[in-house]
């Protein structure tokens, strides 16, 4: 029971049924969802759910990512159920259904919004794919993940707007280097994570484009 041996004498009847209520474990409709989307199985869930976490100490940054990975990030198609909004359609290209599969991988408006911003850095990012939308990148460095946590962000953010841009996403990234490189001065093991993380990044001149 827990890992510890009970004596025979002590085995109560309330001992028992708590044994066997701990092996009933069903799958979280969400994951099932998920899966069914990125018609992908056998995911490592542990490594998905922490991915985020992970690659940063920003509080709503990791409360964005928990949504995402749980399926909980409420858009268009979902609001539109609920009358919250006038039309179920993204809210950039207008031509699907706005949930995080379709938002985060498969708009026109939004993929050419990475291929943008993966032309500004010195960071060479991955493609987009329905596994990220939700995800991340769970086999890529913290600064990608969290990269792309950022341009999510930005990205759900301009909704109301129907309209965003490359500038915008890069003044958020930077930000974002800012906070966690004023946190890092006092603190000896988070500069080193600091430096380690953020070696990598630039912004590439403009003639550069």
């Amino acid at each position: 029971m827990l890992t510890r041996e009970i004596p025979l004498e002590k085995l109560t009847s309330k001992y028992i049924y708590t044994m066997k209520i701990m092996k009933i474990k069903d799958t979280p409709t969400s994951q099932v969802n998920i899966e069914t989307q990125i018609q992908e199985n056998n995911l490592n869930w542990e490594t998905l759910y922490t991915c985020g976490r992970t690659c940063t100490i920003d509080s709503y940054t990791r409360s964005f990512d928990f949504k995402c990975t749980h399926n909980i990030l409420f858009l268009n198609k979902m609001l539109f159920k609920w009358k919250k909004v006038a039309s179920p359609l993204c809210s950039f290209c207008k031509q699907e259904d706005e949930n995080i599969l379709h938002l985060f991988s498969k708009c026109c408006y939004v993929k050419s919004l990475w291929s943008q911003l993966n032309a500004k850095i010195t960071v060479q990012l991955p493609p987009i794919t329905p596994k990220s939308a939700f995800f991340g990148y769970p086999d890529s460095s913290k600064l990608i993940n969290h990269i792309h946590l950022i341009f999510r962000i930005a990205v759900y953010k301009c909704r109301s707007l129907f309209t965003c841009n490359v500038q915008y996403i890069l003044s958020k990234i930077k930000n974002a280097k800012q906070i966690e490189e004023n946190i890092s001065l006092s603190k000896p093991t988070l500069r080193e994570k600091f430096i380690k993380k953020w070696s990598d990044f630039a912004v590439l001149p403009t003639n550069a484009e």
